[in-house]
């Protein structure tokens, strides 16, 4: 027991400076760097990195009943579940820029007429990291563009999201702590099957990054809320921010705390995703893997 307690003490000696020295910038649902579907005011690589890549996946778990309903949809009879494929990859450049791709491979839709059920999108985009003095604030303008219904003759279209994000760090009850706040606004085009989609709402959204345990195990659990009145696609599964917004929590698990991993990103995330939406609520789950190229 001594010798477990002593190596202990050791491994937790040892992991505190590397923790303390960098935030957690790891990818959304859509690639972007940010919380779950809110992106912060950072870059993925903010450290002496010249060139970062990271890959991650995602995916999403909820109930067919998810569909939309309406005029283009059928919700199933059944009550399954199905879930989505996210794989991504971003690359950030010399402490100031990234740019990220993402496919949302989604279960099909039910859609009338011929071939018209594949509901996959491609997401695509940058962001820009500005040169803040404030060493605990950060803020960033971005923006992506997303392909929608890729190889559905009648429902594709397309939206381009432009937002500026800003991200403090501070405490909250000793705990370290960050707030995201980002505004912003979505265009949509070529959608005339469905002409209120064009309309889109200014974009708002906030959310916040708690360290739990910062002193036993420092930097390894993170708490993460984020809300906002957009999800991390125009065309979601799982989620619908549409009317009232979504709300999403759950735990993020940096194991690039660990000395040995401190050079690259390990990230486990475990959501629960619209979780005050009792048609909607979901739960998502997902890694992230990063490491220096230059």
């Amino acid at each position: 027991m001594k010798f477990v307690r002593n190596a202990l003490i050791i491994f937790l000696l040892g992991i505190s400076p590397a923790l303390m020295a960098e935030s957690l910038n790891t990818m959304s649902l859509n690639g972007s760097t940010g919380l779950y579907t809110v992106p912060t005011g950072r870059i993925g690589w903010t450290n002496d990195t010249k060139i970062g890549l990271d890959v991650g996946y995602h995916t999403i778990i909820a109930s067919e009943h998810n569909y939309h309903s309406g005029a283009n949809y059928r919700i199933p009879d059944d009550d399954d579940y199905a879930l989505n494929h996210i794989p991504k990859i971003s690359a950030g450049f010399s402490k100031w820029a990234e740019v990220f791709f993402a496919f949302d491979f989604q279960p099909q839709y039910d859609l009338p007429g011929d071939d018209n059920d594949s509901n996959n999108d491609l997401i695509t985009g940058f962001k820009f990291q500005l040169p803040v003095k404030s060493p605990a604030t950060d803020i960033a303008l971005g923006g992506n563009f997303q392909y929608l219904n890729m190889g559905n003759d009648e429902f594709n279209y397309q939206t381009f999201q432009l937002y500026a994000a800003v991200t403090y760090a501070g405490t909250f009850f000793t705990l370290p702590a960050e707030t995201t706040v980002v505004l912003g606004k979505t265009f949509a085009f070529n959608n005339d099957h469905d002409a209120s989609q064009q309309a889109f709402n200014f974009d708002y959204g906030m959310g916040f990054d708690l360290v739990l345990f910062p002193k036993a195990i420092p930097d390894f659990f993170h708490w993460i809320i984020d809300y906002s009145n957009f999800s991390y696609s125009a065309n979601p599964w799982g989620t619908d921010a549409w009317y009232r917004g979504a709300l999403n929590t759950g735990l993020r698990l940096n194991f690039s705390s660990i000395p040995a991993l401190a050079k690259y990103k390990f990230v486990f995330d475990f959501v629960l995703t619209d979780a005050f939406d009792e048609n909607y609520r979901s739960f998502a789950f997902g890694l992230v893997l990063g490491m220096p190229i230059i």
